[in-house]
């Protein structure tokens, strides 16, 4: 079923999001805040990060890090293209005990939600952006969070820059508040 979900948000080359059906714009929610915690400082974490940068760089600015996560994420991988490295998007995956955070920059094109589910308007980093839950009645299911972050962006090879960078985050298993929470953590990498 990953491979599936990840085979289509790789093969997605267009920038223009999904719309689908919208409630009224709202508040980012100010529930009971959520338990982050700082990511590893790990050598694998480092890694993925030092990777990402090493392939993107010239094409993504900024590159944006999460500096706190929900606790049990304890696994970070760089999720790659079923075919080759591609320097115009990265996915870095953040797993644990069911639960999953993929924070990633490119040209994905996020499904509609289920027949049970919903997109709000929401700030993240200043900008507008859309959350979207695929069922309402089990929000942790996955949640999708997506915004245009100011910067520069070569979507293809041989293209001009655009002054913008599409940043998605993607999570099962964790509530509206945690993933609102690590898109608000985001923080530039320097090459």
């Amino acid at each position: 079923m990953w491979f599936l979900f990840l085979g289509a948000l790789l093969a997605a080359l267009v920038l223009s999001a999904c719309w689908g059906d919208r409630e009224p714009a709202q508040q980012t929610p100010q529930s009971a805040q959520p338990t982050m915690v700082t990511p590893s400082s790990s050598t694998q974490d480092q890694a993925v990060w030092d990777r990402v940068v090493g392939l993107t760089a010239d094409n993504i600015s900024p590159i944006l890090r999460p500096t706190t996560l929900p606790a049990g994420l304890d696994t970070v991988t760089l999720r790659e293209p079923p075919n080759k490295l591609d320097p115009h998007l990265f996915v870095v995956e953040y797993s644990g005990p069911e639960k999953l955070l993929l924070v990633g920059a490119g040209a994905f094109n996020p499904p509609p939600p289920g027949p049970g589910g919903y997109q709000r308007v929401v700030t993240v980093r200043g900008q507008q952006g859309i959350i979207q839950v695929n069922d309402a009645a089990n929000p942790k299911e996955r949640v999708w969070l997506w915004w245009n972050e100011p910067g520069s962006w070569v979507v293809q090879a041989g293209g001009r820059a655009i002054d913008s960078v599409f940043y998605l985050v993607v999570a099962e298993g964790l509530d509206l508040e945690e993933v609102i929470a690590v898109a608000t953590s985001l923080q530039p990498l320097s090459p």
